[in-house]
């Protein structure tokens, strides 16, 4: 009699739980990456409006330009706190990661707006302004994202307002940089000249173009007290955000 050959036993390896930080285990390297590409798009979109005109004189480079600045400002205004609100906390300081977020997200801005004296030919006040309004925008917001993210861990993971804080923050960050649009619309703004109506000032996407003027013009040799203090006051909210969440932060951060 011919027995059956005796089976060996073997044990089926199933796969590992889930990680829910995945997705932020090389970061903040990943989100740098991720950024440079979205400013390398806008660097590319605005060269391609050069190349519609044989003309090489900076006032042809002001329009593209002015692409590629609110092309930016949407993305450190908008896309940056929508991809973060949407995203699990960071396993550690929550502060320090968007602190590091802010960093990746203003440093390269600024290497950008610089060279457009050059390029550009803009008066070198209009474009300190720009880079004003191109770090204290993007401050804003951070400041924003760090402050929901303190308060999403101080009431934990499991609470209503962990569910439903995500949404609220990201809709007010984009009323926020709405705003100007929208009020330019309501009260269907005559003048075309963005430096004659003071509702410009209330969105980074609009007062872009009060800074950095419209069409083939060149902007403006000096800013406005009416554009510093703007800059200052959304200067001011953003600290002020900044200085909440770290408190936030030590006072009662739960692990």
């Amino acid at each position: 009699m011919i027995e059956n050959p005796s089976v060996e036993s073997f044990e089926v390896s199933l796969p590992s739980a889930i990680d829910p930080w995945q997705h932020r285990r090389g970061e903040p390297r990943v989100f740098a990456f991720l950024w440079t590409l979205y400013m390398l798009a806008s660097v590319l979109g605005s060269l391609l409006w050069i190349t519609r005109t044989s003309v090489l004189a900076g006032s042809a480079y002001g329009p593209a330009a002015r692409i590629m600045l609110l092309m930016i400002a949407i993305g450190a205004t908008v896309l940056w706190p929508m991809a973060r609100l949407s995203q699990l906390l960071p396993s550690g300081n929550v502060v320090k990661a968007t602190l590091a977020d802010l960093v990746i997200v203003a440093l390269p801005i600024q290497v950008i707006v610089w060279p457009l004296v050059f390029l550009a030919a803009w008066p070198f006040q209009a474009v300190f302004g720009i880079a004003v309004l191109m770090f204290v925008w993007p401050a804003l917001m951070g400041g924003l994202i760090a402050l929901a993210q303190v308060m999403i861990r101080r009431a934990g993971p499991e609470s209503v307002f962990a569910l439903i804080a995500p949404a609220f923050f990201m809709a007010l960050s984009v009323a926020g940089v709405l705003a100007g649009p929208v009020m330019i619309g309501v009260q269907r703004v005559q003048s075309v000249d963005p430096t004659r109506a003071t509702v410009w000032l209330f969105s980074p996407l609009t007062h872009i173009f009060r800074l950095a003027g419209i069409g083939l013009s060149t902007p403006r040799p000096t800013i406005s007290s009416a554009d510093w203090s703007m800059l200052g006051a959304v200067g001011g909210v953003a600290g002020g955000l900044w200085f909440l969440a770290a408190c936030l932060a030590h006072t009662g951060q739960k692990d």
